[in-house]
């Protein structure tokens, strides 16, 4: 949702969320669970490089709206239920 409304995205350790981010050059801003000193640090310069949050929002939404929308949503659930109907053949 963030991702989608341009904000910039800090996270934590996910392989899911790993997957996106690297997607949008952003790993660096994957924290450890818990650690507020890193989630500091983060926040601290993301603060400081206006330019890449614009940047990386952007970059976010664009990477929703072409991939991770209903219309992706429908096609990988219609491909799924036609491989089950395939093997039950």
């Amino acid at each position: 949702d963030y991702m989608s409304s341009t904000l910039g995205v800090v996270s934590t350790e996910h392989p899911y969320v790993r997957q996106l981010f690297h997607r949008i050059d952003a790993e660096d801003l994957i924290i450890p669970y818990g650690d507020s000193i890193a989630l500091a640090r983060v926040l601290k310069n993301l603060a400081a490089d206006r330019t890449r949050v614009k940047t990386l929002g952007k970059a976010g939404r664009q990477l929703v709206i072409e991939e991770y929308n209903w219309r992706s949503a429908v096609e990988e659930t219609m491909n799924a239920m036609e491989k089950v109907l395939e093997r039950r053949k």
